[in-house]
């Protein structure tokens, strides 16, 4: 349970019985006679001047250089890698495609890994050119 905060303001011309009915809740003093109690003064804190700052001529250490992340190839759809594989077929031949593709170790372009599929590009370009 929480405990119940009264504030109790008493003037100088309550009767003593109205006094001791106060003292006696409180525990306290209830003399009107007394002079309100005052708060201590504030302590007075030492403040010392802040060390100067003395300056070096230091060089700043060098900002870490950030390595650009390697870009990752667009992907290549099977769309377009049989859209280019048609062009190579008609500027070359079937058989130098087919033979591409033996090197590569794969029979559709569907099956080459797309890890793999910008460098068999780059092949059927240079065999059309």
């Amino acid at each position: 349970m929480d405990p119940i905060k009264i504030n109790i303001t008493v003037t100088l011309d309550a009767s003593d019985k109205l006094l001791g009915a106060i003292q006696s809740l409180t525990g306290g003093s209830a003399n009107a006679s007394t002079a309100p109690e005052t708060k201590p003064a504030p302590r007075q804190v030492e403040t010392k001047p802040e060390p100067r700052k003395v300056e070096t001529k230091e060089d700043p250490a060098p900002a870490p250089v950030q390595e650009p992340e390697p870009e990752k190839p667009a992907e290549i759809t099977d769309e377009a890698l049989r859209a280019l594989i048609k062009e190579v077929r008609t500027a070359t031949s079937p058989a130098a495609v087919r033979g591409l593709f033996n090197e590569f170790g794969i029979k559709t372009s569907i099956e080459c890994p797309q890890e793999r599929r910008a460098e068999l590009v780059d092949r059927l370009k240079k065999l059309a050119a």
